[in-house]
């Protein structure tokens, strides 16, 4: 039951870290930041190109890892920095990795 139970999680941080390495690399070349329809045109070729097929509601889970991993969610109000992302300072709608994660 333990083992099971083990093995379902590390297969839910398996799929979730694949969205959060497919965030990263579409921000990585882009240091003042995209908009979300970039980001995830991005994350599209880069999957295509990687032979990789994508959900329909891809967007929805794209919107979800980067609101769980920015510097506003509730996560890293103790300490938005160490969040991934963040809002890029003065322009809307802009989605960058934060200063601390380009720095790693």
């Amino acid at each position: 039951m333990k083992d099971d139970f083990l093995d379902n999680l590390d297969a839910m941080i398996e799929r979730y870290s694949v969205w959060v390495d497919y965030i990263v690399r579409a921000l990585t070349f882009h240091p003042r930041g995209l908009r979300r329809g970039d980001v995830l045109r991005l994350i599209r070729a880069d999957a295509f190109v990687r032979g990789r097929t994508l959900p329909r509601s891809y967007s929805d889970t794209v919107q979800a890892v980067f609101n769980r991993n920015n510097a506003q969610s509730a996560l890293f109000k103790g300490d938005p920095s160490k969040a991934l992302f963040c809002l890029a300072e003065g322009k809307r709608g802009i989605w960058k990795l934060s200063d601390q994660a380009m720095a790693r």
